[in-house]
């Protein structure tokens, strides 16, 4: 086994306690998601902004989006070793972005107040974890 420099190891533990900082955001929010899939019906309206109701197909694509990112930032976190390391790699940097991008829109656009305060600075903060995340060593494994 290669052994890693003084300067990659701290890079490397910054990379793995963001990523599962990052994979336990997300578990928790698919275990809401989940409850919602199933027909439970607490919460989302305040998450929604109005009392209408999301198509089921629509929260299953978000479940499988949530699980895809777990995977993708705990293989590039270095948590496991994953195969194909620059697959990991584009999809936390593709996670940082997306995050980003939600992140703004829900604090300059015309949003809710919960859109504002909660969820903007949520993504934001997934979207600068991520990027510590993808920012991983290429040295220090996948």
């Amino acid at each position: 086994m290669r052994q890693m420099s003084k300067q990659h190891k701290p890079r490397a533990l910054r990379a793995e306690r963001a990523a599962w900082t990052v994979a336990g955001v997300l578990a928790a929010l698919l275990l809401v998601n989940t409850y919602w899939s199933f027909g439970g019906q607490r919460g989302l309206a305040w998450v929604l902004g109005c009392d209408c109701t999301v198509p089921l197909s629509l929260v299953w694509i978000q479940e499988a989006a949530l699980v895809i990112g777990i995977t993708a930032v705990l293989a590039r976190g270095g948590v496991w070793p994953a195969p194909v390391p620059w697959i990991w790699k584009i999809g936390t940097w593709t996670m940082a972005a997306a995050f980003g991008a939600v992140g703004l829109q829900n604090l300059v656009g015309d949003n809710t107040l919960q859109a504002r305060l909660v969820f903007a600075p949520l993504a934001l903060l997934l979207c600068g974890l991520s990027v510590v995340v993808a920012r991983r060593s290429s040295t220090t494994g996948p």
